[in-house]
Parts: structure tokens; C-alpha cells; sequence
């Protein structure tokens, strides 16, 4: 697995990975406690940057597909994600580009899918 995809994972599984593991560029466990956690308003700091945007569309694709069940409702990505979707260049860069037709087949394959993943992530 790669690192980019290993940090992505981390920032489902474990909200304050986000924060520090980021950062760090390390890879962080999922059970590893970090502490202090360093509290930052984005991904790569205070500032929306371009590792905001890099990630924004996995972001978007994962909820597209049914999988926003990786993430809780009030972790730091949710959050991170309600915020970056309330830009105004979410919607002209990405929403404006959106499909009706693959929305529709991405949250039925995703909705398949979902069963496998969550047994996955339990293991």
C-alpha cells in the first residue's frame, strides 16, 4: 500500500492522524495514541491548500460511493470534509462536474460493496 493511500485510510480510522501524520509524513498505526495531538485548521496547515484540494476528490468519490460509514459524523475528516464541500471552488471545481447518471451507479455499487468493507475494517 502506498503512503498517500495509507494516510488517507488513517484519517478515516483515526482523526488525529490527520493532524500529525500529514504533517510528519509518517505512517501512523491504527491503534498508535498520539499525543499531544496538534490541533490544524486543514490538512497541511492553518491555510486551504493544495494538499486540501489533492485529496478533496477521494474524498468525494469514497461518500459518492456509499463509504462515508469509514469516517464518524463529528470525527475531524467529517469535518474537515463539511468545510472544504462549503467552499465556493468545491462547486465550480468539482460539483459542477458531477454526473446524475454515475452518481446513481456509484452509490448502488458502493452500496453493494459496503457490507464487504465494513467486515474488512472490523477484522
Amino acid at each position: 500500500m502506498s503512503l498517500f493511500w495509507a494516510i488517507l485510510i488513517q484519517c478515516l480510522i483515526c482523526e488525529k492522524a490527520c493532524s500529525i501524520g500529514l504533517r510528519s509524513g509518517e505512517y501512523l498505526g491504527r491503534n498508535q495514541s498520539l499525543a499531544p495531538a496538534v490541533r490544524i485548521a486543514w490538512l497541511a496547515g492553518d491555510e486551504f491548500s493544495l494538499a486540501d484540494m489533492a485529496y478533496a476528490p477521494y474524498a468525494v468519490r469514497l461518500d459518492q460511493l456509499q463509504l462515508s460509514g469509514l469516517w464518524t459524523p463529528d470525527s475531524r475528516f467529517a469535518d474537515w470534509y463539511d468545510r472544504v464541500r462549503a467552499r465556493h471552488g468545491f462547486r465550480t471545481g468539482i460539483a459542477d462536474w458531477f454526473n446524475d447518471k454515475y452518481l446513481a451507479l456509484m452509490a448502488e455499487k458502493g452500496a453493494e460493496v459496503w457490507p464487504q468493507v465494513k467486515a474488512t475494517l472490523a477484522a
